[in-house]
C-alpha cells in the first residue's frame, strides 16, 4: 500500500508484479474466478478516483511478452530456469 501511495504522490502508476503461482496475491477458484488474496484487498483500499492508476502483471506474462518479442534470447532461458518457468 505504501508503494502505491508513493506512486500517486509522484503522479505515477503502481503496477504489482507477482508470480501467478503464489496465491498470496490472487487466489482463484477451480473455474478461474478470483476470490481473495492481497490484490483484491489492496485494490478495494484504493480510492475510486485513483484505481485507474493501479494494475497488476504476472512474471509469467512478462516472460511471455519477452519471448514473443523475438529478442533477449541470450538470457531469457536462464531467467526461466532460475524462476522455474520452464
Amino acid at each position: 500500500f505504501r508503494e502505491a501511495m508513493f506512486a500517486f504522490a509522484k503522479q505515477g502508476t503502481f503496477i504489482l508484479l507477482h508470480d501467478a503461482r503464489n496465491p498470496a496475491f490472487l487466489r482463484s477458484t477451480d473455474d478461474g474466478m478470483a476470490h481473495g488474496g492481497l490484490w483484491p484487498f489492496l485494490y478495494e483500499a484504493i480510492p475510486q478516483n485513483l484505481r485507474h492508476r493501479v494494475g497488476r502483471l504476472t512474471i509469467q506474462k512478462v516472460v511471455e511478452a519477452i519471448q514473443e518479442s523475438g529478442g533477449h534470447e541470450d538470457w531469457i532461458q536462464d531467467f526461466k530456469k532460475k524462476y522455474g518457468l520452464q
